[in-house]
This record gives C-alpha cells, structure tokens and sequence, in this order.
C-alpha cells in the first residue's frame, strides 16, 4: 500500500522533474484563462492524483506541501495578483463549491489514499486470501490516514469509512472543500 519503505517515491520523481517546470511555464503565460484551465487541469492536482492515492500523506508531506507551493506560485505569476490565505484557501476548493479547482494536494492526500484502499480491497483479497476486510482497515497505514482525515468529514461519512464503505474519491473531497 504505497511507495514507502526507503525508495524514493514517484512523487519526488515528479517534483524534481516535469511538474515544476511545467508550473513554470504556465505562470509565464500571457492568457489567464488559459493558463488556469491548463493549471486546473493538466498541471495541479491532477498531475499528482495517483501519488497520492497510493503513498501515505504522511511520509510524503514535505513534498506535497512544496508541491501545493509551486501551484500557488505559478497562480499568482499567471494571474498577478497574491491571495492572502483565507482567498487561497477558497481558491483551492473545488468550482462547485465557488472555488478555482485548484485542489491541495496536501489537504487531499488522505482522502486519496483511504479511497483507494478501501475502493480495491476486494482486489487486495483475492491477491492475499488470507487479509480480511478487518486486516485492510486495521493496518496502520490506513489508520493514521482514517485519524487524519476524521476531523474534516461528517461523523455518518467517517463511520461508513470504518466499516470498509467504499465511498468514492471525489466525495470524500467534497466534503472535505465544505
């Protein structure tokens, strides 16, 4: 469950790679329509969704908090204006919550991970016969995930969770941009 264990995770990979220069790029351009669409889309969030998904927050936080930093950074290069961090906070929730789409993936990364955790363990079962749905929601990588996240969701959404609901990604996420 995850890229841990002393290898360098693929998210570090990104990072001293493709994504901060595509950042870059896109805070250099002239249009920013287009360069939030390309930055909502193609260049935050989305670039680092199966990172997260699949490595626990927790041992990439630094990494992702550099990351969210570089999404900030290229915004106000685009758009030249500097949110303070209640705007920044908004501008991160999702558009239908009157956000700019331009999720932390910080602030998501445990929603990823239970999500993905919780939405393949009937695969992770017929893999390894002998894990029960128990073994999957007591390892504790999923519990320091699950504590994590509990503060930010409906107490009825974290007790489905706990009892090994598959609850989509992008619900989760909708509660936690409200």
């Amino acid at each position: 469950m995850g890229c841990r264990g002393g290898r360098k995770s693929p998210l570090c990979s990104h990072r001293s790679g493709k994504a901060p220069k595509l950042l870059a790029r896109i805070g250099e351009l002239n249009d920013g329509q287009a360069g939030l669409l390309l930055l909502r889309k193609y260049a935050s969030y989305a670039k680092l969704v199966y990172n997260i998904r699949t490595s626990l927050a927790q041992d990439i936080v630094s990494e992702l908090d550099k990351f969210d930093e570089d999404v900030r950074n290229c915004f106000v290069a685009l758009m030249q204006v500097a949110p303070d961090d209640r705007e920044w906070a908004r501008a991160q929730r999702a558009t239908g919550v009157g956000g700019l789409g331009l999720r932390s993936v910080s602030r998501h990364a445990n929603a990823a991970f239970v999500a993905s955790v919780i939405g393949t363990s009937d695969l992770q079962r017929s893999i390894w016969s002998i894990l029960s749905p128990a073994d999957i929601l007591t390892e504790p990588s999923v519990r320091v995930a699950l504590d994590a996240l509990e503060p930010h969701l409906p107490r009825s959404m974290m007790l489905s969770l706990v009892n090994g609901d598959i609850a989509p990604q992008k619900h989760l996420s909708r509660a936690i941009d409200r």
